[in-house]
């Protein structure tokens, strides 16, 4: 019997380790060893990574937390206390390699929180990012919806609009300072926000958004053109409500467009026209 627990326990594809009941001396199988990348393992390489992660009681196997990690995507699954409280002869460790898992988790946030084809934020990780920023300073809003994209898409084919799409998420996350305050609103309209030291900052903002989307260069099969933008912007003062923000900067998009193309507008002057 002895013999045969021996093979399954150097033999089981699950990584564990036993030690007695002062952890002096362990005992790993090749599952553990390999999960450490080591063929060799040192007592201090274990034995630093395991103490002070459990806690002994009257119950035969005791539930880590799921947050401890050993090593890498390896989490300590259980841990099993040979004898009883008042005479503990060893430790068994069980460890569950959860790498797959991890990378399915964090190719799902990155769908939710990134546009796949612009690589700029999901409108709702924007606003997440948005909500976090607002209250600490005064932020302005900026709305950028490109002029005729549709006929982008009917005179050089979809393949060039999204090619227009991603240089443009490109450029305003330079001039916003990262993805996560550019947001893609839908089709071929985008939000950004950014810290500003005062209103009148708003309009050089907005001017210089317009003026670095009509000098991106794009191309299709047959020639060259560029693209132009309209902007809405609105100041997002301290403990000001945000969907109003949005709302004020959409009607400064709208009085931009119904200026003509390449044009921009601050819902500050829209009042006051």
């Amino acid at each position: 019997e002895s013999i045969g627990a021996d093979i399954l326990f150097h033999n089981s594809k699950r990584p564990i380790v036993i030690f007695d009941d002062l952890h002096n001396n362990f005992f790993p199988n090749r599952a553990f060893k390999s999960m450490l990348s080591l063929e060799n393992v040192s007592l201090s390489s274990i034995s630093s990574m395991l103490i002070g992660t459990f806690n002994t009681n009257d119950s035969a196997e005791i539930k880590i937390d799921k947050s401890v990690y050993l090593v890498n995507h390896t989490i300590i699954e259980s841990a099993i206390t040979i004898g009883n409280k008042k005479n503990v002869v060893g430790h068994i460790y069980m460890f569950i390699d959860i790498t797959e898992q991890k990378s399915t988790e964090k190719r799902l946030r990155s769908m939710s929180e990134k546009d796949w084809l612009t690589k700029v934020s999901s409108r709702g990780h924007f606003m997440e990012t948005l909500e976090d920023a607002a209250g600490k300073q005064a932020i302005g809003i900026f709305v950028i919806d490109l002029d005729l994209f549709k006929n982008i898409n009917d005179t050089f084919g979809h393949d060039a609009g999204d090619a227009v799409l991603e240089k443009v998420g490109a450029e305003l996350i330079s001039i916003a300072g990262g993805w996560k305050h550019v947001g893609r609103a839908g089709g071929d309209e985008f939000i950004i926000f950014k810290v500003l030291d005062s209103e009148s900052s708003l309009d050089t903002v907005a001017s210089c958004i317009c003026e670095r989307m009509r000098n991106i260069p794009h191309h299709s099969s047959s020639e060259c053109f560029t693209v132009t933008v309209c902007v809405g912007a609105s100041l997002l003062h301290q403990n000001d409500d945000i969907e109003s923000a949005l709302k004020k900067a959409d009607l400064a998009l709208y009085d931009a467009k119904n200026g003509g193309r390449n044009n921009f507008a601050v819902y500050k002057l829209v009042n006051q026209l």
